[in-house]
């Protein structure tokens, strides 16, 4: 299943670095991750409205360059890190606080 690789900024079609906050709706279909290249999209919350850019691989040879990313290799860390953190947890006899 796919996992969104979210990335926290992105390049325009012309070159213009972009945040989810700033990102004219034109510029919506130009966007690409500034470590791998990879087309990014927008998505928005329906309920709240917040911005977010989503990397988008279309095909198979940039979904292998998806793994090459910065941005994916920091949410992995973050995600094993969490679950290190909680195995910790279930052998120590402390508890354990979220």
């Amino acid at each position: 299943m796919y996992k969104p690789v979210y990335a926290p900024c992105a390049i325009t079609y012309h070159g213009e670095w972009v945040v989810p906050e700033m990102v004219m709706q034109e510029d919506y279909d130009g966007l690409f991750c500034k470590c791998c290249r990879l087309k990014i999209s927008v998505v928005i919350d329906k309920l709240t409205g917040v911005k977010s850019f989503v990397h988008t691989p279309q095909r198979l040879e940039t979904a292998k360059r998806l793994a090459t990313c910065s941005h994916s290799k920091a949410a992995s860390k973050l995600v094993e890190g969490r679950e290190r953190q909680k195995s910790l947890c279930i052998h120590s006899t402390e508890p354990y606080d979220q």
